[in-house]
């Protein structure tokens, strides 16, 4: 951070970091960041109004917990946690033991 930030730090090395934060108009006064704002603001004064950012999401699939969510299904989401979570302690137990 030093280094990237340079001449711009405002406060003394011991204050800056000393593993404490600041946000907003605080961390602006001391020099650990350049402006406020939104995404979209910061990306138009770079690279002018027009530009266009591309929205990516996961893509939807099958997923069994969505399978299994409805109303009706709830008991049988129940036992599958269930089982999970009995699974899990039992492991645990065994590797206690080294086995």
């Amino acid at each position: 951070m030093k280094s990237r930030r340079g001449g711009r730090l405002n406060a003394p090395e011991d204050e800056l970091f000393n593993g404490a934060f600041w946000a907003g108009n605080t961390a602006l006064e001391l020099g650990l960041i350049d402006q406020i704002g939104t995404m979209h603001n910061v990306l138009a004064q770079k690279f002018g109004a027009d530009f266009r950012t591309v929205s990516v999401s996961a893509k939807s699939g099958f997923s069994l917990v969505n399978a299994l969510s409805g109303s009706q299904n709830s008991a049988i989401m129940g036992k599958i946690a269930y089982q999970l979570i009995d699974t899990a302690e039992e492991r645990f137990w065994w590797s206690r033991l080294g086995l």
